[in-house]
């Protein structure tokens, strides 16, 4: 995948967690993680706390809780930060 590809999946995403963000429910499906194991998820939390310069919650074990449009943002600033 191209940086330009990167860039542009992200700020699709962007735009689709402005959208999901005005819905009433948030839910992330949680079917859409379930091949994750738990070092993952963890791995994946370090990354969304770095990212929105946040103190990582180590309670904290799984994605999960994350709202969807939350969840597409952080992505999205993992492409970006990844193009720069």
């Amino acid at each position: 995948m191209t940086k330009k590809e990167k860039i542009l999946i992200a700020k699709m995403l962007k735009i689709a967690s402005d959208v999901f963000a005005n819905r009433r429910c948030n839910d992330l499906d949680k079917s859409l993680a379930n091949n994750w194991s738990k070092e993952e998820h963890s791995e994946f939390m370090k990354k969304y706390f770095e990212i929105n310069n946040e103190e990582p919650d180590e309670e904290l074990e799984s994605f999960l809780c994350l709202g969807d449009s939350i969840l597409m943002e952080c992505l999205a600033d993992m492409l970006l930060k990844e193009c720069e």
